[in-house]
């Protein structure tokens, strides 16, 4: 479902304005989570780490609000009551990805179930091969041969892009800990550095748990 925003109600009106009409612009944030407990619990039970790591996040995202803007299909801002993934998948042996979906679910694996169908028996001929992907989605990508330190998109669009983007680097093994380079990107017209920050210490808090909902 999607809760259209009254703006000229909303707390955040003033913010909005000045990050949407005046001074439009989006940001990213770079930093690398430690996924430890995640990467030992997914090789204990033998899982792609992908899925799970896809799952982290999308309940991540599904947690805020400020993670949920969009616009409708007339224009309109607001946010929906869930959004489901959208990630990039290359398979073995290939040079191309592909931008894949899977619904969201707050069970793992039932998540891991679909999203591990979707991806071994997704058409390799297309960029998009899924023609059903609803408009509640957001984009998470994947570069896993890059220990990058910062990374940033560049839409040359009208800079509306209200929907999070999400890009993972390459595994950093150190020291017995594995971590993530993981970069968020936002609008900063309905997310601030604080909320930002909101969703680095929440998938924090759930890789150091993972223990609790993998194992």
């Amino acid at each position: 479902m999607f809760n259209k925003i009254d703006i000229e109600k909303w707390d955040r009106k003033e913010y909005f304005d000045h990050y949407y009409n005046n001074a439009r612009c989006t940001y990213s944030v770079t930093a690398n989570i430690d996924i430890t407990e995640i990467y030992n619990a997914v090789t204990e039970k033998q899982m792609k780490l992908y899925p799970v790591l896809i799952w982290w996040i999308a309940n991540t995202a599904n947690k805020f609000v400020f993670m949920r803007y969009n616009h409708d299909k007339d224009g309109n801002i607001g946010y929906y009551d869930v959004v489901n993934p959208s990630f990039t998948y290359m398979p073995p042996n290939s040079e191309r990805f592909h931008v894949l979906w899977c619904e969201y679910s707050q069970d793992l694996e039932e998540f891991y179930k679909k999203c591990v169908s979707v991806m071994e028996n997704s058409d390799r001929k297309k960029m998009f091969p899924m023609d059903d992907m609803p408009s509640n989605c957001f984009d998470i990508s994947s570069v896993p041969w890059i220990e990058f330190t910062s990374f940033n998109l560049n839409l040359y669009t009208s800079g509306t892009w209200l929907a999070p983007i999400i890009t993972t680097g390459k595994l950093i093994k150190e020291n017995g800990r594995v971590k993530l380079p993981f970069s968020l990107q936002v609008h900063h017209s309905v997310c601030d550095g604080y909320h930002a920050g909101q969703v680095y210490n929440s998938l924090q808090t759930m890789a150091d748990d993972a223990d609790m909902w993998i194992r």
